[in-house]
Protein backbone atom coordinates (compact mmCIF):
# COMPACT_ATOMS: atom_id res chain seq x y z
CA UNK A 1 0.00 0.00 0.00
CA UNK A 2 1.56 3.29 -1.15
CA UNK A 3 0.51 6.47 0.66
CA UNK A 4 1.59 9.98 -0.35
CA UNK A 5 1.34 13.16 1.71
CA UNK A 6 0.45 15.81 -0.90
CA UNK A 7 0.75 19.43 0.24
CA UNK A 8 -0.80 22.26 -1.76
CA UNK A 9 1.46 25.30 -1.75
CA UNK A 10 2.97 27.93 -4.05
CA UNK A 11 6.22 29.70 -4.92
CA UNK A 12 5.22 32.70 -2.80
CA UNK A 13 4.86 30.52 0.29
CA UNK A 14 8.17 28.83 -0.50
CA UNK A 15 9.98 32.15 -0.79
CA UNK A 16 8.43 33.48 2.44
CA UNK A 17 9.53 30.36 4.31
CA UNK A 18 5.97 29.17 4.90
CA UNK A 19 6.78 25.62 3.74
CA UNK A 20 9.69 25.22 6.13
CA UNK A 21 7.67 24.88 9.38
CA UNK A 22 6.15 21.63 8.04
CA UNK A 23 9.56 20.42 6.90
CA UNK A 24 10.91 21.12 10.39
CA UNK A 25 8.03 19.73 12.50
CA UNK A 26 5.87 16.79 11.49
CA UNK A 27 7.19 15.79 8.05
CA UNK A 28 10.46 14.27 9.38
CA UNK A 29 8.44 11.81 11.46
CA UNK A 30 6.30 10.97 8.42
CA UNK A 31 9.43 10.18 6.42
CA UNK A 32 10.81 8.07 9.28
CA UNK A 33 7.56 6.06 9.19
CA UNK A 34 7.98 5.44 5.48
CA UNK A 35 5.42 8.01 4.23
CA UNK A 36 6.80 10.15 1.39
CA UNK A 37 5.63 13.71 0.82
CA UNK A 38 5.65 16.33 -1.92
CA UNK A 39 4.70 20.01 -2.13
CA UNK A 40 2.66 20.93 -5.20
CA UNK A 41 3.20 24.33 -6.85
CA UNK A 42 2.05 25.86 -10.12
CA UNK A 43 3.88 26.97 -13.24
CA UNK A 44 6.85 29.29 -12.82
CA UNK A 45 7.90 27.84 -9.49
CA UNK A 46 11.48 26.92 -8.63
CA UNK A 47 12.23 23.19 -8.92
CA UNK A 48 13.24 21.41 -5.69
CA UNK A 49 13.61 17.78 -4.68
CA UNK A 50 10.38 17.88 -2.66
CA UNK A 51 8.41 20.23 -4.96
CA UNK A 52 6.30 19.07 -7.91
CA UNK A 53 5.44 21.79 -10.43
CA UNK A 54 1.99 21.32 -11.93
CA UNK A 55 0.72 22.62 -15.24
CA UNK A 56 -1.64 25.20 -13.73
CA UNK A 57 -1.36 28.79 -12.47
CA UNK A 58 0.39 29.18 -9.13
CA UNK A 59 -1.96 31.71 -7.52
CA UNK A 60 -4.57 31.35 -4.78
CA UNK A 61 -7.39 31.43 -7.32
CA UNK A 62 -6.38 28.07 -8.78
CA UNK A 63 -6.18 25.78 -5.76
CA UNK A 64 -8.83 23.55 -7.33
CA UNK A 65 -6.53 23.00 -10.31
CA UNK A 66 -3.71 22.08 -7.95
CA UNK A 67 -5.99 19.64 -6.12
CA UNK A 68 -6.82 17.93 -9.41
CA UNK A 69 -3.19 18.05 -10.47
CA UNK A 70 -1.78 16.39 -7.39
CA UNK A 71 -4.31 13.57 -7.73
CA UNK A 72 -3.25 13.07 -11.35
CA UNK A 73 0.42 13.04 -10.34
CA UNK A 74 -0.19 10.54 -7.52
CA UNK A 75 -2.06 8.23 -9.89
CA UNK A 76 0.73 8.40 -12.45
CA UNK A 77 3.26 7.51 -9.76
CA UNK A 78 1.28 4.46 -8.65
CA UNK A 79 0.10 5.63 -5.24
CA UNK A 80 -2.83 3.81 -3.66
CA UNK A 81 -3.82 6.61 -1.28
CA UNK A 82 -3.27 10.33 -1.03
CA UNK A 83 -3.35 12.38 2.17
CA UNK A 84 -4.12 15.93 1.09
CA UNK A 85 -2.83 18.78 3.25
CA UNK A 86 -1.95 22.46 2.99
CA UNK A 87 0.97 24.61 4.07
CA UNK A 88 -1.09 25.41 7.18
CA UNK A 89 -1.97 21.80 8.11
CA UNK A 90 -0.49 20.32 11.27
CA UNK A 91 -0.80 16.52 11.33
CA UNK A 92 0.45 13.71 13.55
CA UNK A 93 2.08 11.12 11.24
CA UNK A 94 1.62 8.16 13.58
CA UNK A 95 -2.10 8.81 13.65
CA UNK A 96 -2.16 9.45 9.90
CA UNK A 97 -0.72 5.98 9.40
CA UNK A 98 -2.96 4.12 11.86
CA UNK A 99 -6.33 5.91 11.62
CA UNK A 100 -7.92 3.28 9.36
CA UNK A 101 -8.06 5.43 6.22
CA UNK A 102 -7.70 2.34 4.02
CA UNK A 103 -11.32 1.39 4.82
CA UNK A 104 -12.67 4.40 2.90
CA UNK A 105 -12.52 6.01 -0.52
CA UNK A 106 -12.66 9.44 1.13
CA UNK A 107 -11.96 10.04 4.82
CA UNK A 108 -11.56 13.44 6.44
CA UNK A 109 -13.33 16.70 7.30
CA UNK A 110 -16.78 16.78 5.69
CA UNK A 111 -19.14 19.73 6.19
CA UNK A 112 -21.96 21.78 4.67
CA UNK A 113 -21.98 25.46 3.70
CA UNK A 114 -25.09 27.59 3.16
CA UNK A 115 -23.71 29.30 0.04
CA UNK A 116 -23.54 25.92 -1.68
CA UNK A 117 -27.15 25.03 -0.83
CA UNK A 118 -25.93 22.66 1.89
CA UNK A 119 -24.08 20.49 -0.61
CA UNK A 120 -21.35 18.32 0.89
CA UNK A 121 -17.95 19.98 1.05
CA UNK A 122 -14.69 18.17 1.85
CA UNK A 123 -11.80 20.21 3.27
CA UNK A 124 -8.45 19.19 1.72
CA UNK A 125 -6.44 21.44 4.07
CA UNK A 126 -7.90 19.96 7.26
CA UNK A 127 -6.51 16.65 6.08
CA UNK A 128 -8.37 14.24 3.81
CA UNK A 129 -7.54 10.78 2.49
CA UNK A 130 -8.47 9.76 -1.04
CA UNK A 131 -8.20 6.22 -2.37
CA UNK A 132 -6.92 5.36 -5.82
CA UNK A 133 -10.51 4.58 -6.85
CA UNK A 134 -11.68 8.02 -5.72
CA UNK A 135 -8.80 9.75 -7.48
CA UNK A 136 -9.42 7.85 -10.71
CA UNK A 137 -13.07 8.89 -10.67
CA UNK A 138 -12.65 12.58 -9.84
CA UNK A 139 -9.14 13.69 -10.90
CA UNK A 140 -10.29 14.68 -14.39
CA UNK A 141 -13.69 16.09 -13.41
CA UNK A 142 -13.73 19.61 -14.89
CA UNK A 143 -17.33 20.43 -13.92
CA UNK A 144 -17.51 23.99 -12.51
CA UNK A 145 -18.40 24.38 -8.86
CA UNK A 146 -22.14 24.80 -8.35
CA UNK A 147 -22.98 27.41 -5.71
CA UNK A 148 -25.98 29.60 -4.91
CA UNK A 149 -24.40 32.42 -6.93
CA UNK A 150 -23.64 30.27 -9.97
CA UNK A 151 -20.59 28.38 -11.30
CA UNK A 152 -17.32 29.46 -9.72
CA UNK A 153 -13.90 27.86 -9.46
CA UNK A 154 -11.60 30.08 -7.49
CA UNK A 155 -10.76 30.18 -3.80
CA UNK A 156 -9.96 27.52 -1.22
CA UNK A 157 -13.60 27.04 -0.21
CA UNK A 158 -14.40 26.30 -3.84
CA UNK A 159 -11.79 23.55 -3.79
CA UNK A 160 -13.72 22.08 -0.86
CA UNK A 161 -16.96 22.41 -2.82
CA UNK A 162 -15.50 20.98 -6.02
CA UNK A 163 -14.10 17.94 -4.21
CA UNK A 164 -17.40 17.26 -2.45
CA UNK A 165 -19.43 17.67 -5.61
CA UNK A 166 -17.06 15.63 -7.76
CA UNK A 167 -17.17 12.77 -5.26
CA UNK A 168 -20.96 12.97 -5.19
CA UNK A 169 -21.11 12.80 -9.00
CA UNK A 170 -18.87 9.73 -8.82
CA UNK A 171 -21.17 8.05 -6.31
CA UNK A 172 -18.66 8.23 -3.46
CA UNK A 173 -19.88 9.19 0.00
CA UNK A 174 -17.12 10.87 2.04
CA UNK A 175 -16.63 9.53 5.56
CA UNK A 176 -16.44 12.31 8.16
CA UNK A 177 -14.28 12.28 11.27
CA UNK A 178 -14.12 14.94 13.99
CA UNK A 179 -10.41 14.15 14.26
CA UNK A 180 -9.77 16.31 11.19
CA UNK A 181 -10.25 19.80 12.63
CA UNK A 182 -11.26 22.76 10.49
CA UNK A 183 -12.05 25.34 13.18
CA UNK A 184 -10.95 23.76 16.48
CA UNK A 185 -8.00 25.22 18.37
CA UNK A 186 -6.72 21.91 19.71
CA UNK A 187 -4.21 20.15 17.51
CA UNK A 188 -3.03 16.56 17.96
CA UNK A 189 -2.09 16.03 21.62
CA UNK A 190 -1.47 13.06 23.87
CA UNK A 191 -4.87 13.51 25.52
CA UNK A 192 -6.99 13.52 22.36
CA UNK A 193 -7.44 11.63 19.11
CA UNK A 194 -7.01 14.55 16.67
CA UNK A 195 -5.21 13.55 13.47
CA UNK A 196 -4.83 16.91 11.72
CA UNK A 197 -5.62 20.58 12.30
CA UNK A 198 -6.15 23.39 9.77
CA UNK A 199 -4.30 26.23 11.47
CA UNK A 200 -5.43 29.26 9.44
CA UNK A 201 -9.02 29.03 10.61
CA UNK A 202 -8.00 28.81 14.27
CA UNK A 203 -6.42 32.27 14.09
CA UNK A 204 -8.58 35.36 14.85
CA UNK A 205 -7.32 37.00 11.63
CA UNK A 206 -7.96 33.83 9.63
CA UNK A 207 -4.38 33.99 8.41
CA UNK A 208 -1.65 31.41 8.72
CA UNK A 209 1.33 32.38 10.84
CA UNK A 210 4.35 30.02 10.80
CA UNK A 211 4.73 30.22 14.59
CA UNK A 212 1.39 28.37 14.84
CA UNK A 213 3.01 25.26 13.34
CA UNK A 214 5.88 25.31 15.84
CA UNK A 215 3.47 25.91 18.73
CA UNK A 216 1.30 22.91 17.79
CA UNK A 217 4.42 20.79 17.47
CA UNK A 218 5.65 21.87 20.93
CA UNK A 219 2.25 20.98 22.39
CA UNK A 220 2.47 17.53 20.80
CA UNK A 221 6.04 16.89 21.99
CA UNK A 222 5.39 18.13 25.53
CA UNK A 223 2.32 15.91 25.86
CA UNK A 224 4.15 12.95 24.35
Amino acid sequence: MKLLIAITSCENDEQRGFNDPIRETWLPEAVSLGIPYKFFHGTGSTPKDDVIILDCPDDYLHVTGKLRGKMQWALAQGYDYLFSAGTDTYAQPGRVLTCGFEKYDCFGAVFNHWSYEDRILVHPDAGVFLSRRAMELVANDLTPVASVEGPIDATAVDACAWLGQALTRAGIKPEHSEDFCIFAHDGPRAGNTVIANHLSLTDPDRKYKPEQMYQKHREWLEGK
